[in-house]
């Protein structure tokens, strides 16, 4: 079969968007690409030293930059950093070039995933982190749903069960674009 579409991975930090896409373009056959990962290897830094650096609003910039560029390179599947959905810019571009996938998880799956990382700034200087898990998934679930073309709700499943259910979307949803 072949893909002229990309799938593309969203949605909060520790949703399991670069561990499924691995294991998805493994099981597609298609090229991974890390959003997050690109833009480090392109500015020289890690996301967290460039958001102390210069802040969201540029690093928000370089992943509309980064993501239209790996939309436009060809089907793979893309996993993308937490807040890509917030620029509508964004969502128009994944919804465009991609068969998009929410990946949906709970709360207490985000904390037990990120407690004491120190590479998620949106979390850093927070207090209570599970204060500030639930505001930020409250004002980005409308821009999650309104980019997702499926919603996976991954708490409590395995990584494996959870890619072969994204793959199982995306092949259903691909189907019509087979080239003889």
């Amino acid at each position: 079969m072949s893909h002229t579409r990309s799938l593309a991975l969203i949605g909060f930090m520790g949703s399991g968007k670069t561990t499924i896409g691995r294991r998805c373009s493994r099981l597609l056959g298609l090229d991974f690409a890390d959003c997050d990962a690109a833009i480090e290897a392109e500015v020289g830094m890690s996301i967290a030293d460039y958001f102390a650096a210069q802040g969201e609003e540029s690093f928000r910039t370089q992943e509309s930059r980064m993501l239209a560029r790996l939309c436009e390179a060809g089907p793979r599947v893309i996993s993308t950093g937490g807040g890509v959905v917030l620029r509508a810019e964004n969502r128009v571009v994944l919804r465009s070039e991609c068969f998009v996938v929410l990946l949906d998880v709970s709360v207490e799956t985000i904390l037990s995933r990120v407690a004491g990382r120190s590479h998620r700034p949106l979390l850093n200087e927070s207090a209570d982190p599970r204060q500030r898990i639930e505001a930020l998934l409250s004002e980005r679930r409308p821009a999650y749903l309104a980019a997702a073309d499926a919603v996976v709700r991954t708490s409590g499943m395995s990584k494996e069960a959870a890619a072969h259910k994204v793959c199982d979307l995306y092949r259903g949803a691909t189907t019509t674009e087979v080239q003889t």
